[in-house]
């Protein structure tokens, strides 16, 4: 009997020691996960393949059954062939409502059957840019969306009291793909200076919103996607229904090689429009190939006309940009379309919109007429107009900063030396240095 208590006691012992030493390794699993969940390339992402680029900013829960997104990234190794686009007999300045809408059904054509599944698109494939998934901000796993600016109080309607989050996913035709494959054709060192789109390229995005309808009512029946983003106030993430607000569209017309190079349109849904489906009652906002060089708010008030902005006299906006220049309803009051994009380049040496305290002549400076391929700072490399190109780059170099925010962030790091604590003050600040260079953040004013 005495033997068998003490071989009793020692099987209970090593019970413990095993559970012990096994709750210290699931500990151990917790604290590196967190780690790499704010660690330097946030890989924590539904990746198949780590040859790819990552998909989203984090795995689906256990047990989701819903969509998951997939980065469509087999861009083309070659240029492609040229095609007769359905607008390239339109003339912007002329018929701009025609063109608009002939672009948007481009866009349109095989992707609302598949659920903007890009790459099942039976017609022609469409991609998306890499390294939106990293940071806050960064791509959710259902549908690939990124936060936006937010929508401060009766932006969006009268009815408007509260500030409501937006979130947008953006995509490329074939010759913008093929050119966002030539950036990064070296994963760990993209190429901006490659960012020269040729004719012909579109790029699109689709913008939602968490903005309810009876503070919108504009939004009733709105096509509606789940997504994995904040709940208000946080930056805890949840899935949640969206509403599709906005859908910007941008072509690369050698007609418009007098002022940009670029067109940029955008449409806003609006319940009230005719139309079967939500697509079809997304109604156009405006067109723009030029920004108008030296026109203000003074200008327009007492008169004057813009010539290279046309808004559609049939939609009318709680604000469009500045002096009336075209923005969606997602965008800054203080800025365009064009003013925003043309300042795509690395180093972001300029914020994408002016400061409020600003002299006029200066705020003018957002506002020129800056030729495709050119940057917006003499010291910088252009991305061409597209955002998702330099963010994406951006957040890859952020990305490699990252360790300092892990080490802020996570409680197993209680102690950081001089040298860490500065660098995190830096990466909290407004902007950011990296190898000597000074970054704006590319944000178009406001969370």
């Amino acid at each position: 009997m005495k033997h068998y208590l003490s071989w009793m006691l020692l099987v209970v012992s090593i019970t413990i020691i095993v559970a012990g030493c096994r709750s210290k390794t699931e500990n151990e699993q917790q604290v590196s996960q967190q780690a790499e969940s704010l660690g330097a390339r946030q890989t924590s992402t539904n990746n198949a393949d780590s040859d790819n680029f990552p998909n989203a900013h984090g795995l689906p829960p256990l047990g989701w059954t819903g969509p998951v997104f997939k980065l469509s990234q087999d861009y083309p190794n070659k240029a492609p062939s040229p095609e007769q686009y359905p607008w390239s007999t339109i003339n912007f300045k002329t018929d701009p409502e025609r063109y608009i809408k002939a672009v948007l059904g481009y866009v349109y054509e095989g992707n609302i059957e598949v659920d903007w599944q890009l790459q099942k698109n039976p017609i022609r494939t469409w991609y998306h840019a890499p390294w939106m998934h990293w940071g806050s901000k960064g791509r959710e796993f259902i549908h690939g969306l990124t936060r936006e600016r937010t929508s401060k109080p009766y932006e969006l309607s009268k009815k408007q009291t509260d500030s409501f989050r937006n979130y947008a996913v953006g995509f490329f035709n074939a010759p913008g793909g093929y050119i966002t494959g030539r950036v990064w054709a070296d994963h760990e060192k993209p190429d901006p200076s490659k960012s020269k789109f040729p004719i012909g390229t579109v790029t699109a995005k689709l913008l939602f919103t968490t903005a309810t309808i009876d503070q919108v009512p504009f939004l009733e029946n709105s096509f509606e996607w789940q997504a994995n983003i904040q709940t208000s106030g946080s930056d805890e993430r949840k899935p949640q229904n969206v509403r599709l607000l906005q859908l910007d569209i941008a072509v690369r017309d050698e007609r418009a090689n007098n002022t940009t190079g670029w067109v940029f349109g955008t449409f806003i849904y609006n319940n009230a429009a005719s139309g079967r489906t939500p697509w079809d009652r997304m109604m156009p906002v405006g067109l723009m190939w030029g920004n108008d060089p030296g026109i203000t708010p003074k200008m327009v008030k007492e008169g004057i006309k813009l010539k290279e902005t046309w808004l559609n006299p049939e939609v009318n906006l709680a604000h469009y940009g500045w002096a009336d220049r075209l923005n969606g309803p997602v965008d800054n009051p203080i800025s365009s379309c064009l003013s925003c994009h043309a300042t795509a380049q690395i180093p972001s040496s300029s914020p994408m919109t002016f400061g409020s305290t600003n002299k006029i002549n200066v705020k003018l400076r957002w506002f020129r007429n800056i030729m495709a391929g050119k940057p917006f700072d003499r010291s910088s490399v252009s991305t061409d107009y597209s955002l998702q190109i330099s963010t994406g780059i951006l957040n890859l170099l952020e990305s490699r900063q990252s360790k300092f925010r892990m080490l802020l962030n996570n409680r197993a790091f209680t102690k950081l030396d001089t040298e860490t604590a500065k660098k995190i003050d830096d990466l909290s600040g407004e902007r950011l240095v990296i190898d000597g260079k000074v970054y704006f953040p590319i944000s178009r004013g406001e969370d």
